[in-house]
């Protein structure tokens, strides 16, 4: 694991800062605790869509370029969707994100 956003996910996993799971992660979207929802890339498009539905709109959901295995690997447990709850570690994320869908156009 030598990628620095999937070990910025075990960083935030170790210090309590995210929700695991697509029911866990509605309810904490929906309590206003969730910054940024991140999805695997192989989650079904049926759960992005119903995730899209269920939450706020002003919680922002973005696809990561790692799949299910890639993310249980940082962070210790199966899981497709996960949100971040601290605004920190999202703006960190979401700059990280950025870099690697700038790296993957050129």
């Amino acid at each position: 694991m030598n990628d620095a956003l999937l070990s910025l996910l075990g960083l935030m996993r170790k210090a309590g800062k995210i929700t695991m799971g697509f029911d866990a992660v509605i309810e904490s979207a929906n309590k206003g605790e969730s910054l940024l929802i991140l999805t695997a890339s192989d989650v079904a498009q049926r759960t992005a869509r119903q995730l899209a539905f269920e939450i706020k709109p002003d919680v922002k959901i973005k696809s990561v370029p790692y799949n299910m295995l890639d993310i249980s690997r940082a962070i210790g447990r199966q899981v497709k969707i996960l949100s971040i709850n601290d605004e920190g570690f999202a703006k960190k994320a979401l700059s990280l994100i950025d870099k690697i869908e700038e790296e993957s156009d050129i």
